[in-house]
């Protein structure tokens, strides 16, 4: 392989894959875990338990002091990922791999209302695929867990993403850092972009720096 087909693989996935992020809106609702489903082991672990993982609207009293009021969308954060209706799911399904599923969510509103059409996307393996050579990131201590490094711009390693195959790798969760950010390739991004789906918005690897989510 020449030096220029190196470099042009080195870089290609910079620009193949988006950080998937909520929107920056107060008026979007965040989820968090209900009470019929505090008991559930859905972070880090496969959801088996026959019944729907139960969320609700999060920040509920924060709302109320600002005067906002949140709106549901197609796709909504929150308990360390997203859930999406089903026209979302339908849309993705076969994209979902192991170490991932996507398992019935029903979410129940701040006036109680339930919705059972959503579907939660858990992810249960993470990829550690950031470059530590070329990715800039703050310094850990000797004493210091890795899980909590925090990466400012990502650079992801040619070499772990080679030895996957594409379909295999459309959607994984960073693992090896603190931020735990799901990334999804192109060509998962083109399907929620050309169906407009409402709640999520998608940062290019390449020109991503930690606090533009802010902005």
């Amino acid at each position: 392989m020449s030096h220029y087909d190196d470099h042009y693989n080195m870089t290609k996935f910079n620009d193949e894959y988006y950080i998937a992020l909520s929107r920056n809106d107060d008026r979007q609702i965040r989820m968090s875990i209900n009470e019929r489903s505090k008991n559930y082991l859905y972070d880090g672990f496969k959801l088996s338990i026959g019944s729907p993982l139960f969320v609700e609207q999060g920040y509920v009293e924060r709302d109320k002091r600002l005067g906002v009021t949140s709106h549901r969308t197609d796709i909504m954060s929150g308990c360390g990922s997203f859930i999406m209706e089903k026209t979302v799911k339908d849309k993705i399904a076969q994209y979902v791999f192991n170490g991932m599923q996507l398992y019935p969510s029903v979410f129940i509103d701040v006036n109680e209302q339930w919705y059972d059409n959503y579907w939660y996307l858990n992810i249960w393996e993470d990829l550690d695929c950031w470059d530590r050579k070329k990715s800039i990131y703050d310094p850990i201590d000797d004493d210091w867990d890795e899980d909590d490094t925090m990466i400012d711009q990502y650079y992801l390693d040619e070499q772990v993403l080679n030895e996957i195959p594409e379909k295999q790798r459309l959607i994984f969760r960073m693992g090896g850092e603190s931020s735990g950010y799901i990334f999804m390739h192109q060509k998962l991004v083109d399907i929620f972009q050309e169906n407009h789906f409402t709640g999520i918005r998608f940062f290019k690897v390449s020109e991503f720096t930690e606090g533009d989510q802010y902005q």
